[in-house]
């Protein structure tokens, strides 16, 4: 059995709704793509942001 990811209920393996709460739930595929998008947006903001420093001539403090 699974659990839920928004109301925690117990729902059998390999449904992709819950049947309690009617709220899609994510594969391990997919979780792991939306870690992996969280992580590249993550590492472009830091780059831009130690860019924008260099750029404008200080020293980044880290």
């Amino acid at each position: 059995m699974a659990t839920c990811h928004f109301c925690e209920t117990e729902i059998p393996d390999g449904l992709s709704i819950c049947p309690h709460c009617g709220k899609p739930q994510l594969t391990r595929v997919q979780k792991r793509q939306q870690i992996v998008g969280i992580l590249i947006c993550l590492g472009i903001f830091v780059m831009a942001a130690v860019a924008a420093t260099l750029l404008n001539g200080a020293t980044p403090r880290l």
